[in-house]
């Protein structure tokens, strides 16, 4: 993925991420109007402001984590393997690896023995590995 891929799938991350929080505004301010009015004890205000604090939180972490994905496509061979080939069960799809050496290069691998192969040789395992970009 090219940096200007990254920066505009991270520009429409934030985008949404602005959209979900203005389409909460109008909850925002019922809740403060009905504190202002005495429609709910301050005790249940509280809660609820604190609840949607909580949920605010949680989507601003996620973002985060989303964000971070698109800056650093690579996967550690170590958290997960590439996807399996349809085509080719027990296979994985062919991937970009990432070999110690500094070397990228396409390959796939066997998910039943973590065996790592570019056009059908024995190789040795990468350390990270992303998706090939669709073009």
């Amino acid at each position: 993925m090219t940096d200007e891929q990254i920066k505009q799938n991270a520009e429409v991350y934030v985008t949404k991420v602005t959209e979900s929080l203005i389409e909460k505004r109008p909850a925002y301010i019922r809740a403060y109007n009905a504190y202002i009015s005495g429609a709910h004890s301050r005790d249940d205000e509280v809660e609820m402001l604190k609840n949607q604090i909580e949920e605010l939180s949680e989507q601003l972490k996620m973002n985060a984590e989303n964000i971070q994905k698109l800056r650093n496509p690579w996967i550690s061979v170590g958290d997960r393997l590439p996807e399996e080939d349809p085509d080719d069960k027990g296979y994985s799809v062919e991937v970009i690896g990432l070999f110690p050496d500094g070397c990228v290069s396409k390959c796939f691998c066997s998910l039943d023995e973590d065996i790592w192969f570019i056009e059908g040789i024995l190789i040795d395992r990468p350390t990270h590995w992303m998706p090939i970009p669709k073009v």
